[in-house]
């Protein structure tokens, strides 16, 4: 008996052929050179958006926190101006309107400069300004060395220094301290610390909650890399 002919024609397979020529097995799609540098090149878009995207978000909360803190002060001095003053009291509409919505503004709770009440509470003060002064910290000691050029032949995320969970609570229980003392003190003996006791209070919390931020964003960013 002769032994039967496979045609193969044009070079190609036919899935019967395929299966013959790997032993009965399933045959193993094998992406061609072309298609694996396209899957690279795609990956490596999204990974440079998506660091893109952390260091712009990083970028524009230490941003925030700074001006944020700079309008506290500001926002009195232009309610103070004499009329006509569009532009200052368009300014201070602005940042009183915004204030309102996450402080109770109470006067008696207040800083006071050229005769106006600040846009939030003394507590509120302290801890927007606490956050601005992190901000300005971590962006200072996360700013990269550019003297010396660091080539890694494959990827290494062991260098990343990850905050846990549990150091992060620490921080934002220990920080909190302070103004829980204050909070306290005051429902217990019905006297009311000082605005800048209530502002130094404050401070703590304000920073750790931006240098947590600041530090999840940038575990982000450094682990895409």
């Amino acid at each position: 008996m002769r032994p039967a002919l496979i045609v193969i024609e044009a070079g190609k397979l036919n899935p019967f052929s395929q299966k013959l020529a790997s032993g009965g097995r399933d045959p193993i799609p094998v992406a061609s050179a072309g298609q694996e540098g396209r899957t690279l090149r795609t990956n490596d878009v999204a990974r440079i958006q998506f660091i893109g995207d952390m260091t712009t978000l990083r970028r524009a909360f230490v941003a925030a926190s700074i001006v944020w803190a700079a309008l506290l002060p500001l926002a009195p001095f232009a309610a103070s101006q004499p009329a006509p003053a569009p532009f200052w009291y368009g300014l201070a509409l602005v940042v009183y309107g915004a204030g309102s919505f996450i402080c109770h503004q109470l006067p008696a709770r207040s800083f006071h400069s050229w005769s106006a009440q600040w846009p939030v509470c003394a507590r509120c003060t302290g801890i927007y300004l606490g956050a601005a002064m992190a901000a300005v910290v971590a962006t200072v000691r996360l700013k990269p060395d550019t003297t010396h050029e660091t080539v890694r032949l494959k990827p290494d995320t062991t260098y990343v220094r990850r905050m846990s969970t549990r150091r992060a609570r620490g921080l934002l229980v220990a920080a909190a301290l302070p103004t829980a003392v204050t909070l306290i003190y005051e429902w217990t003996t019905g006297n009311t610390p000082s605005n800048a006791i209530r502002a130094l209070a404050g401070a703590p919390l304000g920073a750790a909650v931006a240098l947590i931020v600041i530090e999840a964003l940038r575990i982000q960013t450094a682990g895409r890399r």
